[in-house]
Order: structure tokens, then C-alpha cells, then sequence
């Protein structure tokens, strides 16, 4: 548990600085983009920090479901700042975004689909060779 929170809440730090960075500079079109390649960046750091906490032997389940521990926290993170910030949201760029409730489903879903998608790649590459 420690790890998820230890890695998870400076991921969604990060989802939430790759947001604020698209809005700033109305890259409106790169939603996807901006999911996949934060997801991929913070996945890729946890997985490695968890193989090296198992020093080497790391399974695919125990990969997949701390990876998956460590996404949950970090979307959830995410959300929980972009709700706090909102105020800060509107002023970025020329939008007329708003993180409501359907926003954050949007992002939670999203983040979590193409989330499951990665960890499950990256576990089967770094689990443990027999």
C-alpha cells in the first residue's frame, strides 16, 4: 500500500501538470495523446520501482496488480486535484472547460482503460524470466 500512494500521488501530480500544460497552450486535439503518454511515463517508473523492490522477481501478478494499485491512486489523485483547482482551469487558454463531474468521468475512464492496457504490457515485459 505504501508504494501506491508513494508513486501514485506524484503521478497524478504529473496527469495534472500535462493537463494544466495542454490547456495553456490549447492543444485541445491531444487528449489521447497526453493520456497515453502520461500513463506509459508513470507506469514505466512504478513497475521499475517495484521490480526493484522485489529485488529482480517480480511476477506477473504481483506487477499487474501494483501497477494497477498505483494507477488507481494516481487517476483518483488527479481528479481529486483537477476538482480542487478548477478555478485555476478556467483561467488557462480560451476554453470554456469546466472539471464538472462529467469531465472527471471522461478522464477517469479514459485514464483507466488505456491505464489497464499499458500495465498489462509492461508487466508481461519485466516479469521474471524462469
Amino acid at each position: 500500500m505504501r508504494e501506491s500512494l508513494q508513486y501514485g500521488i506524484p503521478s497524478g501530480l504529473f496527469l495534472f501538470a500535462l493537463l494544466v500544460a495542454q490547456l495553456k497552450f490549447e492543444l485541445y486535439d491531444f487528449t489521447i495523446i497526453r493520456w497515453a503518454v502520461a500513463i506509459t511515463v508513470t507506469q514505466i517508473f512504478s513497475v521499475l520501482a517495484l521490480k526493484t523492490r522485489t529485488n529482480g522477481k517480480l511476477d506477473f501478478r504481483v506487477a499487474w496488480f501494483g501497477g494497477f494499485n498505483i494507477l488507481f491512486v494516481s487517476v483518483i489523485s488527479y481528479i481529486l486535484v483537477g476538482y480542487l483547482m478548477s478555478g485555476f482551469i478556467l483561467t488557462l487558454g480560451t476554453n470554456e472547460l469546466t472539471f464538472n463531474l462529467h469531465v472527471a468521468i471522461m478522464e477517469f475512464f479514459g485514464l483507466m482503460t488505456i491505464g489497464v492496457l499499458v500495465i498489462t504490457f509492461l508487466s508481461y515485459v519485466f516479469k521474471r524470466k524462469d
